[in-house]
């Protein structure tokens, strides 16, 4: 089953989903099984924090090669995968999962994360092959110190 999201769906989510002004409540993803992959250790403790505290089930990996081997071993309903990370980044974990009929997780959702990333790695990443990405979330670069 492919999923097929925009910015716009994604706003028309968040408005009928968005509780009323001074009413609002935490979100809950209680039964989700999420995977958060990243070698940088601040970012996955955020996520996993952040994650857990809305009650999800989550598994941390610090590398692409444990997140590819943990993603074929255990069904997950998300994975937070970083674009660049030892071993193999977001792309490289995707494709392998998705060409492996064993793995568990190769359906699943992913969003994927990065500091930076080359224009030709997000065209790969939000291609029709990749229609589970829900999206990319990257930061823009620091304006220099002076």
């Amino acid at each position: 089953m492919h999923r097929w999201f925009s910015d716009s769906s994604l706003k028309a989510a968040a408005a009928t989903d968005s509780p009323a002004a001074g009413s609002a409540k935490p979100l809950q993803a209680t039964h989700l099984r999420v995977l958060v992959a990243d070698d940088d250790p601040g970012s996955c403790r955020f996520l996993c924090d952040g994650l857990r505290s809305m009650g999800a089930r989550v598994e941390a990996c610090s590398n692409g090669l444990s997140a590819l081997e943990c993603a074929r071993l255990e069904n997950f309903d998300l994975l937070l995968l970083d674009c660049r990370m030892p071993g193999a980044g977001a792309l490289e974990i995707l494709t392998l999962l998705r060409e492996d009929a064993d793995a568990l997780s190769a359906d699943s959702t992913a969003v994927a994360t990065t500091a930076e990333l080359a224009p030709a790695d997000r065209v790969a990443l939000l291609s029709p092959q990749e229609s589970r990405v829900l999206a990319i979330f990257d930061s823009p670069k620091p304006p220099p110190c002076r």
